[in-house]
């Protein structure tokens, strides 16, 4: 099994999408020609969107699963009445927010898959954990 530590200053590790494109390939080409490097390009647009499209739909689902969305996190952080406690879970919130903000912007620009509302077009349902 390979991990992947989405982060701040590189919100979209080098090796993910070659990882991910390795699960939607459907010829022995294809798999051949997948390289596991940094800056590796995409076999096929068609594969490149679909890996996009589903990272991004992951992304948006972790986002989705906040409580609060990310303006109320900055609300509790300036609001004077918050107590030490909320105010360290808004910016714990924040940042993850910020990260996975990040990875899908990052995503959006290498192989845009967002629809004008900017939710993910349909992919292939895959379980990542």
């Amino acid at each position: 099994m390979q991990t992947f530590d989405l982060t701040r200053p590189q919100p979209l590790p080098p090796m993910l999408l070659p990882y991910l494109r390795l699960a939607y390939v459907t010829t022995h080409e294809q798999i051949n020609q997948i390289e596991f490097k940094e800056g590796c390009a995409a076999l096929d647009s068609q594969l490149e969107q679909t890996v996009a499209c589903q990272l991004a739909s992951h992304l948006n689902k972790k986002l989705g699963g906040y409580k609060h969305p990310l303006w109320r996190d900055l609300e509790t952080l300036e609001n004077p009445n918050s107590s030490p406690r909320q105010k360290v879970a808004a910016r714990l919130t924040l940042i993850e927010k910020s990260i996975y903000q990040g990875c899908l912007d990052a995503v959006s620009s290498c192989a845009p898959c967002l629809d004008a509302d900017g939710a993910p077009k349909p992919a292939v349902t895959v379980k990542f954990t």
